[in-house]
């Protein structure tokens, strides 16, 4: 069994940092389509629309995160896909993450 995600994109927000642990969000682009090809725009080029990706770091890669990375920045991250689920005022509520186990920059 495999759980395992790359995702290469430009950092949404200045990460937040609580204790070990840094979240922040990842933008990524993809092509739309229509009838298996790409939707050419006026201006000639493909059109995209936006993905965003909570992305979740702890300990020692929360830290570096922290320290050097800011918004628009360009990261690779590589980890795996985290569910959960929770309750607040007796409403049911889910989530998805990615937990980052491996950073690149550029």
């Amino acid at each position: 069994d495999m759980n395992h995600v790359i995702l290469s994109g430009r950092v949404g927000e200045t990460p937040s940092q609580r204790a070990a642990v840094t979240s922040f969000s990842l933008a990524t682009s993809i092509n739309k389509r229509a009838e298996g090809k790409a939707v050419i725009g006026e201006n000639g080029h493909p059109e995209q629309y936006t993905e965003w990706h909570r992305i979740t770091c702890f300990n020692g890669l929360a830290e570096t995160i922290a320290k050097h990375v800011e918004k628009g920045k360009k990261l690779t991250v590589i980890g795996r896909i985290h569910y959960s689920q929770y309750e607040k005022d007796g409403v049911k509520h889910s989530g998805t993450e990615i937990i980052a186990e491996q950073i690149e920059f550029g």
